[in-house]
């Protein structure tokens, strides 16, 4: 029930759905535009970008980068090793798991695509900011982040 004499709190949730909704055709547009096929969209982005940012990861510590659930990330990493661009190698800490990292087709083909890709999508998102406020954005989306990891992390362990 909407009062119109209330107050109204900010709505983050609905603010970050909306941004959502609205950054997603665009990156899709962008990725297309830098020959990127929609195997690399959305989460298989995140995947890629994550291992490229942290090198080789076990499962559990993709789950808590990402915060993708396991059954969806394991999907992804079949997905990434049959386009190529994924691989799973035995860990040299515990011979019994195994460590997913970029192959150097995903290395040194894929990423600069996603990477060009990316710095278009910011362009568009943060060209409304000025310095200052793109500084201040990037320090509060972080902060956010690592809370949402942190209680994430929480729960997987």
């Amino acid at each position: 029930m909407h009062i119109a004499s209330e107050e109204q709190k900010p709505d983050f949730t609905y603010n970050f759905s909306l941004c959502n909704n609205h950054f997603r055709p665009l990156t899709r547009k962008v990725l297309l535009s830098n020959g990127l096929s929609e195997e690399y969209f959305d989460q298989m982005m995140a995947l890629l970008i994550c291992l490229n940012e942290n090198g080789s990861l076990i499962l559990k510590e993709l789950v808590i980068e990402t915060g993708l659930p396991y059954p969806t990330l394991s999907n992804l990493i079949d997905r990434g090793e049959a386009i190529g661009v994924i691989e799973r190698i035995k860990s040299t800490e515990d011979g019994r798991a195994r460590k997913i990292q970029l192959t150097p087709f995903g290395e040194n083909q894929i990423m600069p695509r996603i990477f060009k890709a990316r710095e278009e999508a910011d362009q568009v998102l943060t060209s409304n900011l000025s310095t200052s406020e793109k500084d201040d954005f990037i320090k509060l989306i972080l902060k956010i982040t690592n809370s949402l990891k942190s209680k994430s992390s929480l729960d997987i362990t």
